[in-house]
């Protein structure tokens, strides 16, 4: 974020009034944290990026939830856990987010964490497809005209 949006975002805060004013200035610091987050979790810095994204995920952040997803599930910097990875795509995905309706489609037609559920994985990977997902739409098409049953 840029030094002229934050202060633009700062100046319509005080506008708004003192209970819109901590909203929004949560806003910005939360969007700084998730930047230095994913900049760890860029830098392979597993460890701070986890740290830095548990609050944001805690707090309803769709990209920390994901991200910190992606670390639970490969075990990056925290201890592998993929049932915690599952909830956190769910969060994710439920709030539109495609690449984590994605990641979520995947973990139901895997058996490593809940039992295989074509009908899921399929709704949430049309999901992500239908916002321009590649792989989701790819993923489904498979899924489609494989043998779980549920393809022509």
């Amino acid at each position: 974020m840029s030094t002229i949006r934050k202060k633009t975002s700062l100046k319509y805060t005080l506008l708004l009034g003192p209970s819109l004013a901590l909203s929004v200035f949560t806003s910005v610091a939360q969007s700084g944290d998730l930047d230095e987050a994913l900049s760890a979790y860029r830098q392979e810095d597993y460890r701070k990026a986890a740290e830095l994204l548990s609050p944001l995920a805690r707090a309803g952040e769709p990209k920390a939830q994901l991200t910190l997803g992606n670390l639970y599930y490969a075990g990056l910097g925290v201890n592998q856990d993929h049932y915690r990875a599952l909830e956190l795509y769910r969060s994710a995905a439920s709030t539109g987010l495609a690449e984590a309706q994605f990641q979520l489609g995947l973990m139901y037609l895997s058996d490593e964490v809940i039992n295989v559920d074509e009908y899921a994985a399929m709704e949430w990977l049309g999901r992500a497809a239908t916002q321009g997902h590649v792989q989701a739409d790819v993923v489904y098409g498979q899924v489609l005209n494989s043998d779980f049953g549920i393809g022509c």
